[in-house]
């Protein structure tokens, strides 16, 4: 018997269809395939687009947080700068008025050690002799002999009782009122000091002169003697009326 023609098997899309149909239809099979691989493509594509874009977007993500966490680290390090520049100027500012106050301190020491000298040299500096008339070596020896006589007068006056008006016939050319002689008294020391101690003495002071360290003023007779032997005075001169001079002593 003659071999039986195979019959060939047709897709499902094809069955039924004459012969000339089906290139027609494979034609349309490899275009939807192709489209299918076309949109397949596409959508990887796409996919990888995304991908790629979240990457960039992470990484400028990142990039934003390194920039941020870098001005936080140079906000705090001029905020720690700034904090040690403030201490700094405080320390300074402590360290000012602490010198300040030593100086302070050091001017008010040396002021009340100034004082406390002036109140020493109050006291007696030890004569060589107890003479008051020794015109070279008694108490009153920077004196000289007319305050000397109207010192010695003056005692002999308080011994008499002290009745009247005190008059000095061996100094009656110097100005004396009461119980108090004019006189310009020199030192070795600044002749505010000098002024103090000799206010406190008694005087009277009615000028200075810083120059010649001279206080001129009327002092209380019976403090000649402890005037003449404080180490800060060098001489005591009496002044004279006005028309009379030293000549007449």
């Amino acid at each position: 018997m003659p071999a039986r023609r195979r019959k060939h098997a047709l897709r499902p899309q094809v069955e039924g269809m004459e012969a000339r149909d089906v290139p027609s239809a494979l034609s349309m099979h490899m275009a939807a395939v192709a489209h299918a691989q076309a949109v397949a493509h596409a959508q990887a594509v796409a996919h990888a687009q995304a991908v790629a874009h979240a990457q960039a977007v992470a990484k400028a993500h990142a990039a934003a947080v390194r920039a941020a966490a870098i001005r936080a680290a140079a906000i705090r390090a001029a905020a720690i700068r700034a904090a040690a520049i403030r201490a700094a100027a405080v320390s300074h500012a402590s360290a000012v008025s602490s010198t300040s106050s030593a100086v302070m301190t050091t001017n008010s020491s040396t002021t009340t050690s100034q004082n406390a000298a002036a109140t020493t040299n109050t006291s007696q500096n030890a004569a060589t002799t107890t003479n008051v008339s020794d015109v070279k070596n008694g108490p009153l020896a920077k004196a000289g002999q007319t305050l000397i006589n109207l010192y010695v007068d003056y005692q002999n006056f308080v011994k008499g009782g002290g009745t009247g008006t005190f008059t000095s016939a061996s100094a009656a050319h110097i100005e004396v009122t009461g119980n108090q002689v004019r006189v310009d008294i020199r030192g070795s020391v600044d002749v505010n000091a000098l002024s103090s101690t000799l206010t406190g003495m008694g005087m009277q002071v009615s000028s200075t002169d810083a120059n010649t360290r001279t206080v001129e003023g009327s002092l209380p007779i019976t403090q000649l003697p402890n005037v003449a032997q404080l180490s800060q005075v060098t001489t005591i001169s009496p002044v004279y009326r006005p028309g009379l001079g030293m000549g007449m002593a």
